[in-house]
């Protein structure tokens, strides 16, 4: 027998085959977990954001209209000061305030 000729044949035990695609099957399962977790994360990280996002712009909209109203309350005491205070400074609205609450308007003829 030439040594061109003999063949090397490798034989597995098959409980070492069995063994092998466990721990492969093992190995995915703890793959597929860790990517499913991590979605669920990412999804929780988006959801809280937009929600903080959200309850930032309430809170700057709910802060901006009680200082716009506060102004508003404070410039227009009366509607005889308001329109003196308007005409002294150059401004081109007065408020005009009444028992039921107070309106802005454009001053267009500098009364």
């Amino acid at each position: 027998m030439s040594r061109s000729q003999h063949t090397h044949t490798y034989h597995f035990h098959p409980v070492l085959i069995v063994v092998v695609v466990v721990v492969v099957a093992a190995i995915e399962v703890v793959v597929v977990v860790v990517v499913v977790v991590v979605v669920v994360v990412e999804v929780a990280v988006v959801v809280v954001v937009v929600a903080a996002v959200a309850a930032v712009e309430v809170v700057v909209v709910v802060v901006a209209a009680a200082v716009a109203a506060v102004q508003v309350v404070s410039t227009c005491s009366s509607s005889s000061s308001c329109r003196s205070s308007s005409r002294s400074s150059g401004s081109r609205s007065c408020c005009c305030c009444c028992s039921s609450g107070f309106s802005s308007s454009s001053d267009k003829d500098n009364v």
